[in-house]
């Protein structure tokens, strides 16, 4: 019964906070946070940095190296590299979670991840929940009976099930099962990674960039084929007067994109 009250209130909060609720665009970045918490971010900062591993090995591809450490590799990629495209990712997610949505159920999904930061966007479709909220549906209904009463607790009672039987019927299946809508911006973000992937296997290192460097002197991240390669690639590494610093190329900073 505890958890039909919390439901419950929730529900209310909602309903009473609807003039302070963010615009729908802000609404969709929240979610999107929600979404890719610190650990979700942490896992895309790593596949993303797992595309570059190729962009500084290709310069010394031709010398007879192989990568036998593909972690310690992408420890050494810089943060740097990747958190243009991580921006760029997140901004676009909220447009592929907006555009599948809806600015109604945007607001609405919003709304009820800030009044409970224990729920994902996923348990808000379940069954369970549904269960619970039509549980709530049900307690108001019980509590108040349409009349033509002008007590405002009564009106305000009245004006409550209204609106907890609108969010009930705004999750209903109406022709594209929530679970398929989850998935269609899921398959967004995934293209958007796809595209960031082949954005990534364009960009192009110099050899004496800090990065491969720091990659040929460690121990155990590259293979040689002859003790003799790595001795000669060192070498030519040391011999540069300049290596110039890490020159990153950052990718256009448009928060929306083609799709």
């Amino acid at each position: 019964m505890r958890i039909v009250f919390k439901i419950f209130f929730l529900i209310l909060f909602m309903c009473n906070a609807h003039i302070t609720l963010a615009t729908p665009p802000s609404d969709a970045s929240y979610i999107v946070q929600r979404v890719y918490d610190s650990s979700a971010l942490r896992d895309l900062r790593y596949e993303l940095k797992k595309r570059f591993v190729d962009v500084y090995f290709e310069p010394i591809s031709g010398f007879g190296a192989e990568i036998t450490d593909h972690d310690r590799f992408v420890d050494i990629i810089p943060d740097e590299d990747v958190e243009p495209y991580l921006d760029r990712f997140l901004a676009q997610s909220a447009v592929n979670h907006f555009t599948t949505y809806g600015p109604e159920k945007i607001a609405l999904i919003a709304a009820v991840l800030r009044a409970d930061e224990s729920i994902s966007v996923g348990e808000i479709f379940s069954t369970e929940y549904r269960r619970k909220t039509s549980k709530a549906l049900e307690e108001a209904r019980a509590r108040t009976r349409p009349s033509d009463s002008d007590d405002p607790q009564v009106i305000a009672l009245e004006e409550l099930v209204a609106r907890l039987h609108a969010i009930d019927k705004l999750f209903d299946d109406d022709g594209v099962p929530e679970l398929f809508r989850g998935s269609s911006a899921a398959f967004a973000d995934i293209r958007t990674l796809i595209r960031y992937h082949r954005e990534i296997k364009r960009l192009r290192r110099e050899l004496n960039n800090p990065v491969t460097i720091r990659v040929v002197e460690a121990d155990g991240i590259l293979e040689f084929s002859s003790l003799v390669q790595r001795q000669s690639l060192l070498r030519q590494l040391s011999d540069s007067e300049d290596t110039g610093g890490i020159q990153f190329v950052r990718p256009p900073t448009t928060s929306v994109e083609s799709r």
